[in-house]
């Protein structure tokens, strides 16, 4: 008898390549946030993005093809750079700057909403918990 091997599927496996060739699901969801962030002034954080789905949604996937296209997108990777570099008053006193947590939402009233709940003092709690063991080492 022979044992077939079982091939899962992992985004953190594929190249950046084949990743964006094979991306075809989260198109639309993909767009939208994509076209946000390259609209953006960048000034002050003006939106927030909560992805909630469930196991095997592709959100792991969805935000490694944004990854790929930010960091293709020369533009946008001068204006991080400008961030970095200290010369956006928004951030220059808050550097190094590291994306530690990110959401999206589809809706930009519920961004709202949850942008106003993440700055309350149960919206804290709820980051510190959610990212215990990064900011505990």
């Amino acid at each position: 008898m022979q044992i077939s091997s079982l091939s899962l599927y992992n985004p953190n496996s594929l190249t950046e390549q084949e990743l964006v060739e094979r991306f075809v699901i989260r198109k639309k969801e993909f767009k939208k946030i994509y076209k946000d962030i390259k609209n953006s002034d960048m000034k002050y954080p003006e939106q927030h993005y909560i992805i909630e789905a469930q196991r095997g949604y592709g959100k792991t996937t969805l935000l490694k093809r944004l990854y790929i296209e930010i960091k293709r997108d020369k533009e946008l990777k001068a204006r991080i750079k400008e961030h970095k570099a200290g010369r956006v008053n928004s951030t220059k006193n808050r550097l190094p700057i590291e994306l530690v947590y990110y959401e999206a939402c589809l809706n930009s009233k519920d961004t709202t909403k949850r942008e106003k709940y993440l700055k309350t003092s149960w919206g804290k709690r709820y980051i510190k918990n959610r990212l215990g063991n990064y900011l505990t080492g």
